[in-house]
């Protein structure tokens, strides 16, 4: 599995990653800053460059290939909405990468034992913390609330899918991806704490590298 995962991340995707890490690096002091002209140019440069990165990673299968570039161009629309202020887009773009990377991981399930595991610790967060981060929704707007429920039943799904994989880089990357998502629902519509915002951007770009990493592995087996 060593091998076949080494040969797969060939130096020009080792380097696109590597660069997307600066560019993530970049984005993380430039929230802690408040400098929104530095998050404005190296948020969108992450996913781009991991897009990048798997468009060229090898021997990858095409099926596997789009689901994961469309998953990942989600994530960069949802971006550039979410800094737009276009909650409700940046919303819609995200719920489409999720499904994309559920397609993704439910092409090479091998585990109903560890998506068991993965879908009680999911139950757990959406009957305790997501149930609260929903009624901090709703309170502002039903429409809202609503939404806010479909989309954490869906990053569930995505991360359910992951576990169900049985690739532990992948698993992993999906669960910085739903923490990410669930403190900014959290920081959002229950309370808002000192440096949520850094941990947001920093738990999502781990979990976004996490996946293209992971996929020689998830090919491997």
């Amino acid at each position: 599995m060593g091998t076949q995962s080494a040969a797969a991340l060939t130096p020009a995707v080792w380097t696109l990653v590597a660069l997307a890490a600066v560019a993530a690096a970049l984005d993380w002091w430039g929230v802690a800053r408040g400098s929104d002209r530095v998050v404005y140019a190296a948020k969108p440069a992450v996913m781009v460059l991991l897009i990048a990165a798997v468009a060229v990673l090898p021997a990858l299968p095409g099926p596997l290939r789009w689901c994961v570039l469309l998953a990942q161009f989600a994530g960069l629309a949802g971006d550039v909405a979410m800094m737009l202020q276009k909650t409700t887009i940046g919303s819609a773009a995200f719920l489409l990468g999720h499904l994309a990377y559920l397609a993704a991981w439910a092409q090479y399930w091998r585990s109903w034992i560890w998506a068991g595991l993965g879908a009680v610790a999911c139950a757990a967060l959406l009957l305790t913390l997501g149930r609260r981060i929903a009624a901090g929704a709703g309170r502002r707007n039903r429409m809202l609330g609503r939404i806010v429920v479909v989309y954490l039943f869906a990053i569930c799904a995505m991360t359910v899918g992951a576990f169900g994989a049985a690739t532990v880089v992948i698993a992993v990357a999906a669960v910085l991806f739903l923490a990410s998502d669930t403190l900014l629902g959290w920081s959002r519509f229950v309370v808002d704490r000192p440096g949520a915002r850094v941990w947001v951007h920093v738990l999502y770009h781990a979990g976004q590298i996490g996946f293209v990493l992971g996929l020689p592995m998830l090919l491997a087996g």
